[in-house]
């Protein structure tokens, strides 16, 4: 499965004793890698050998070449190299017009081919997380293989009808169906922490919209080579604009958040506040921000160093995102500072949000034995109306937070924004 463990790319990198990380593993998440690993090679084995046509040898080097192919498009697309933060890099493609052309068992060989060169050619996430997600592509063919047989009868014939269009889109559909149940299984066996990135996909539809597009381009293939494989070469070019369309996301989502800690930057969190603002007005809701200040962080970088300091808003960062719903807003406002804006009912409500953030933080754990972090929260509360943007929310939280440290720090201090009113003389008073 793609490599899920956490928002900071330093944790994507590959580590030593990878293997002492499975054994780490949950059990349950290692008895399904077992299991659908030994359903796919199975498969690979099998499944599906009788039925080959007569040519399929050269259908299967041609589809195998263009997957090698795309692999290496893609190094290009990213400037010579393949990001591991990319969640869709286009590999199904292949394994997807293997299992339309000539059935489940050459799929599984194809995508063993294109996983492995892949390996080899920079992607260097966990082996047996890149076995896991290849042994999901070789299932979801079978899958797709049998609703193809299924709706015509045969796999993809010479020409085009009716019922064949039928059978490619329940192949599809079916392909991405097996991938989503056995992703979502996967993630949900695995710990949240190991598996941000991930479930974070699948929850948002941008994922299945992809994964349509990727699949879609392997139908098209596959119809292209059962014409005749030499024409393949001629999906090189559109290929290549496929895998640029790939990066799209990963590029957008790079440059929204801030690279150290994973959150939202300042920017792109004050630009997400319209829409939590319009939540909660149809909600008929308040709305909260909570300002989060590590306590005596420089401290922390003049005595252990940067890097350690980097560690420390690492896992602050995951403490608040913690320790909020799906909906609620994440930022870093710079520093040791972070923002956080989401819905409520109440003072309270928000304040115990705060409190969360604070507890969490105060619970983290790092390599230095001796080195603890605490954190200040200040929270401000108001009826969306009463304050129209996320500034005036700022505001009042710093005042807050202003509180909670003269106060005597690791506390939280909340206020409710008072509504603007009008002075004699056309001058606007705000209470705080």
């Amino acid at each position: 499965m793609p490599e899920g463990a956490s928002r900071r790319a330093r944790v994507d990198a590959p580590v030593d004793g990878e293997w002492a990380a499975w054994w780490g593993a949950p059990v349950r998440l290692r008895l399904l890698t077992v299991v659908v690993a030994g359903a796919a090679l199975a498969v690979c084995a099998g499944a599906g050998r009788g039925a080959l046509p007569g040519d399929w040898k050269a259908r299967l080097a041609a589809v195998v070449i263009a997957g090698l192919a795309s692999v290496e498009l893609g190094r290009l697309a990213e400037g010579g190299r393949i990001e591991r933060q990319r969640l869709h890099k286009g590999l199904s493609t292949w394994p997807f017009a293997a299992a339309l052309l000539l059935g489940p068992a050459p799929a599984g060989w194809v995508a063993a081919a294109v996983y492995g060169h892949a390996w080899v050619r920079g992607i260097r996430i966990r082996r047996w997380k890149w076995i896991g997600s290849w042994a999901i592509v070789v299932l979801a063919g079978l899958g797709a293989s049998t609703a193809m047989r299924a709706a015509t009868g045969a796999l993809l014939p010479p020409t085009g009808s009716t019922s064949t269009m039928l059978g490619v889109v329940a192949a599809l559909v079916v392909f991405l169906a097996v991938e989503t149940v056995l992703f979502f299984g996967f993630s949900r066996v695995n710990t949240a922490e190991d598996e941000v990135h991930l479930r974070a996909a699948l929850a948002g539809r941008g994922f299945y919209l992809l994964e349509a597009a990727v699949l879609t381009s392997g139908a098209i293939a596959a119809v292209v080579c059962r014409y005749s494989p030499a024409f393949l070469v001629f999906a090189g070019p559109a290929y290549a604009l496929v895998q640029r369309g790939l990066l799209h996301q990963s590029l957008r989502d790079e440059a929204r958040h801030d690279a150290k800690t994973g959150v939202l930057h300042s920017e792109a969190w004050r630009a997400g506040a319209p829409a939590v603002f319009a939540q909660a007005e149809r909600a008929g809701r308040k709305v909260a921000v909570a300002i989060v200040d590590l306590d005596c962080f420089k401290a922390v970088n003049d005595t252990h160093g940067h890097l350690v300091g980097d560690e420390v808003l690492a896992g602050a960062a995951d403490a608040v995102v913690g320790s909020l719903r799906r909906d609620d807003l994440a930022g870093r406002f710079g520093g040791d500072e972070f923002c956080a804006l989401m819905v409520c009912d109440s003072l309270d409500e928000a304040a115990a949000v705060g409190d969360r953030i604070r507890c969490n933080i105060a619970g983290l754990r790092f390599a230095c034995p001796e080195l603890e972090a605490t954190a200040s929260v200040g929270v401000a509360v108001a009826h969306p109306a009463d304050v129209g943007d996320v500034a005036r929310l700022v505001e009042v939280a710093d005042q807050a937070l202003y509180d909670a440290k003269t106060a005597g720090r690791n506390l939280v201090r909340s206020r409710v924004v008072v509504p603007a009113r009008r002075r004699p003389g056309g001058r606007a008073s705000i209470g705080g």
